[in-house]
C-alpha cells in the first residue's frame, strides 16, 4: 500500500492492510503508528521480506536476480523495519491474518495495543501470544511479565502452531470475557463448548 495512506491523519477505521512487496513506496506498519485516530485494523501478512528466500514464492525464486537485487543488507534493513515497536494509542481492534512466522512481532505486546480489546487472529505459523521470552535482559522479562493485556474479546482460528494451556492464558488475559477457538490443536484444557467457545459469566 502507498504511504500516502499515512497521511490520513483523521482515519479510524482500516481494514484490508497488507504487508506483501516490501518497496520505498510501500507503507509499512510503522507508518500507521502515525494514524493517532486509529481504531480498527484488519491486518493480512502473507509475507514479510521478499528478500529473505523463506518468504519467497516459488515463481519468485525461479525468477532469482533478473535485475531485482537481493542482499543480505536489504534482507536485514527489511526484518529490522518489521520489528520496529508500533504504537497503536488508540486501537481498540485488531485482526491479524496469516502470520507467517512462529515468533510473535515485537509489536504485539499489552504495552503496545493497551487500548485495544477485541483481537482476532486467524491462520499462519504463530506459536505463542507471549513476549516474555524476548526479553534482552532479567529487568526488560520482568517488565514483560507484568504486562498484562486487557483484551475482552478474543478469537484464535486455525493456529496449528499455537502452543498454550488454558492457566496461561488466564494469566496473560485477565479481563477477557469471550473466547472463540477453531483448529487450534496444541490449546490444552480450555473449557470450551462444542462451538468452541467460552464466556466468562463472572463478568458480564
Amino acid at each position: 500500500m502507498p504511504t500516502e495512506l499515512s497521511s490520513l491523519t483523521e482515519l479510524q477505521v482500516l481494514k484490508g492492510f497488507v504487508i506483501g512487496t516490501w518497496t520505498t513506496k510501500s507503507c509499512t506498519l510503522e507508518d500507521l503508528g502515525k494514524l493517532k485516530k486509529l481504531r480498527k485494523l484488519n491486518i493480512y501478512t502473507g509475507k514479510l521480506d521478499p528478500t529473505n528466500p523463506e518468504d519467497k514464492t516459488d515463481e519468485e525464486k525461479e525468477k532469482g536476480n533478473e535485475g531485482e537485487p537481493d542482499t543480505a543488507a536489504a534482507s536485514q534493513e527489511n526484518q529490522a523495519a518489521s520489528e520496529k515497536p508500533v504504537l497503536f494509542a488508540q486501537l481498540e481492534k485488531l485482526d491479524l491474518q496469516c502470520f507467517p512466522h512462529m515468533k510473535a512481532p515485537s509489536w504485539l505486546t499489552p504495552s503496545n495495543l493497551k487500548n485495544v480489546k477485541k483481537l482476532y487472529i486467524g491462520g499462519g505459523k504463530l506459536s505463542h501470544l507471549s513476549q516474555f521470552h524476548q526479553g534482552k535482559n532479567e529487568e526488560t522479562v520482568a517488565q514483560q511479565e507484568k504486562a498484562k493485556w486487557t483484551i475482552k474479546r478474543l478469537r484464535l482460528k486455525y493456529l496449528s502452531e499455537l502452543e498454550m494451556d488454558w492457566k496461561e492464558m488466564r494469566e496473560l488475559f485477565p479481563e477477557l470475557i469471550y473466547l472463540e477457538t477453531m483448529k487450534c490443536p496444541k490449546l490444552a484444557f480450555f473449557p470450551c463448548n462444542e462451538s468452541g467457545m467460552w464466556i466468562n459469566k463472572k463478568k458480564i
